[in-house]
C-alpha cells in the first residue's frame, strides 16, 4: 500500500514535491517510484482536469521513510524494555 504523506508546493505553484510512504516494508519501492515517474504526465493531466488553477504543478516524487524509521525506533525501545525486564527477574 502506498500513502501520500506530505506535499510541498512552491509559492508559484509550478512544482509539487510529493512524499510517499509504503506500509509494507518489503514493497518494491523503486519499481513503484519508477512507474509513477513514467506516468507523471498522465497524473498531471488528470490533476489538471480537477484543479482550478492557472498552472498544474510539475510532480516530483520522493520516498518518505519516516514511518519506517519510527517503527525501527519503536522496536528498539520495546527490546530495551524487554531486556530490562529479563535482567530484573
Amino acid at each position: 500500500m502506498l500513502t501520500v504523506t506530505h506535499v510541498d508546493i512552491t509559492r508559484d505553484l509550478r512544482i509539487a514535491k510529493v512524499y510517499l510512504s509504503f506500509l509494507n516494508p518489503s514493497a518494491p519501492k523503486e519499481e513503484v517510484l519508477g512507474e509513477l515517474l513514467r506516468r507523471r504526465k498522465e497524473i498531471r493531466y488528470h490533476l489538471g482536469n480537477e484543479l482550478r488553477a492557472k498552472y498544474v504543478p510539475d510532480l516530483r516524487f520522493y520516498l518518505d521513510e519516516s514511518a519506517e524509521r519510527s517503527s525501527r525506533v519503536q522496536a528498539i525501545i520495546e527490546n530495551l524494555h524487554r531486556d530490562e525486564t529479563d535482567i530484573k527477574q
